[in-house]
């Protein structure tokens, strides 16, 4: 059986996580040295820190997401094709057994 090699091409979409995913890294460590370098206190920061990382978060677990929903386009794909494969065969099985009821088989006495 030969195997198809699926080329996908970038989405815009995923290139636009990319872009924002790479914003928030580099804004957000940005932000931190500034409240570090402006005096704030621990609560501050640690509340920065984990506001900051639930954004992170919240961008990779759209990247997730979407190759999720990518790939099960493709598996849905495969499987369609794989029902027809299955409804020809059956087809060809039904007119098979319809041509051995009409062709009487010579019984041995």
């Amino acid at each position: 059986m030969k195997t198809e090699i699926n080329r996908r091409k970038i989405s815009v979409f995923e290139l636009l996580l990319l872009v924002i995913g790479v914003t928030v890294i580099i804004s957000g460590s940005i932000a931190f040295n500034i409240l570090i370098a402006s005096g704030y206190g621990v609560y501050e920061l640690v509340s920065f820190v984990a506001l900051w990382l639930v954004v992170v978060f919240l961008v990779v677990i759209c990247a997730i997401s979407e190759n999720s929903r990518e790939d099960l386009g493709i598996i849905v794909k495969e499987n369609s094709r794989e029902i027809k494969l299955l409804r020809d065969i059956s087809k060809e099985h039904l007119e098979e057994i319809r041509i051995a009821k009409a062709s009487p088989l010579k019984k041995k006495k």
